[in-house]
């Protein structure tokens, strides 16, 4: 998992700032998809122990079969609807913590952050609106 900038150096450095900005939301819409794909296919809501990458192809096709069946989940005015309730949180007595690991990340990981920010500041990878949501952050 990629890890932010720590908040000094983001403060300190606006590009590192937008880098956090954007890893944080990206992080967010993943879990919040994922969210909604396990409430539909529950298996992802216990340990999957196959190997990594039938993990992959079995995430793969969970997005595709919900692609398919999307239909059947629309209400009025088309928006998507599914069961779910806020305030019942979803379990996690079979979720597996990770444990944490100590020291530095890898050289070939601070290399990939450094390029995931320098992209996200160039024509190509920018955002029109990420340069405002950091105004309103700071």
């Amino acid at each position: 998992m990629m890890k932010p900038y720590c908040r000094n150096d983001a403060r300190a450095n606006r590009d590192k700032a937008i880098f956090n900005y954007r890893l944080c939301r990206a992080r967010r819409v993943t879990e919040n998809s994922f969210a909604l794909l396990s409430q539909v296919f529950r298996i992802f809501y216990t340990p999957i122990s196959i190997r990594p990458e039938v993990v992959d192809d079995l995430i793969l096709t969970a997005c595709c079969l919900h692609n398919l069946l999307r239909d059947a989940y629309l209400e009025k005015n088309g928006i998507p609807y599914y069961k779910y309730d806020p305030k019942i949180p979803p379990p996690t007595e079979n979720m597996i913590p990770f444990s944490r690991v100590g020291g530095f990340g890898s050289l070939a990981a601070f290399d990939i952050r450094n390029s995931l920010k320098s992209f996200f500041l160039s024509p190509v990878g920018q955002v029109s609106w990420q340069e405002n949501r950091i105004d309103r952050i700071e």
